[in-house]
């Protein structure tokens, strides 16, 4: 299956980001899943917002999973669109969030919701997940 993932980037440690990422993409693709990371697999350093938005929605749509990675309750424009977008194409939505975070309305939108601890936790339920 082709996966997507969706998180907050403003406002985040962009290293550490990237760090848990990549963590998340291994575990995808050594269960055999492609995947599709914007601030990864883009240029996203010489692209407007406008232009990562375009780009990460042109993807979606080869997509067959939208992986929601949340860790905090701040807003997040960008991973609402695509959220939006997501559920507009029929596409499937995960939702992997941290316990702590206690009020988002991204939980009303789907039933596949991954509660972590931690990102070791996360870690581990990603790996048990049978998709």
């Amino acid at each position: 299956m082709k996966i997507q993932l969706a998180y907050r980037y403003t406002g985040e440690d962009p290293d550490k980001l990237k760090e848990i990422l990549k963590s998340i993409i291994a575990i995808l693709e050594e269960k055999g899943h492609e995947t599709y990371t914007p601030i990864l697999d883009s240029d996203s350093s010489s692209m407007s917002k406008q232009e990562i938005y375009t780009d990460a929605l042109r993807k979606m749509d080869d997509t067959d999973i939208l992986l929601v990675y949340m860790s905090s309750s701040e807003k997040s424009e960008g991973m609402l669109v695509e959220l939006g977008y997501a559920l507009g194409k029929d596409k499937k939505v995960i939702l992997c969030v941290d316990k702590t975070v206690d009020e988002t309305r991204v939980r009303y939108f789907t039933e596949d919701i991954i509660e972590f601890e931690d990102v070791n936790d996360l870690y581990d339920k990603l790996k048990a997940l049978d998709i």
